[in-house]
């Protein structure tokens, strides 16, 4: 059913999709937002997001896969990143 709105050929709605978009993002950043608020007010802690860093949004089951890879392998090379305070450097080790 179109209802009006151009389709792409695939009888979808490019305009339905990036209402959809908007809708996230306004989401994630009324989240954002209330968390960091909650954060100041409530602990020491005044930098709660990471500079630079925008979210993204997942389009298919094959950027799921490797987010969740992503998250699952992350934590393991805290060991090895410069930026940990526990960090010794490893010769054999070449970032």
């Amino acid at each position: 059913m179109n209802h009006g709105l151009p389709e792409d050929g695939n009888g979808k709605h490019p305009l339905r999709k990036r209402k959809n978009l908007r809708l996230a993002e306004s989401i994630v950043r009324g989240f954002k937002i209330g968390v960091t608020k909650w954060m100041r007010q409530n602990t020491s802690t005044h930098k709660v997001w990471q500079r630079n860093y925008f979210e993204r949004v997942i389009r298919n089951e094959r950027e799921l896969h490797d987010v969740r890879t992503y998250i699952a392998n992350n934590p393991m090379k805290w060991a090895l990143d410069h930026e940990n305070p526990d960090y010794t450097q490893n010769p054999t080790h070449t970032p």
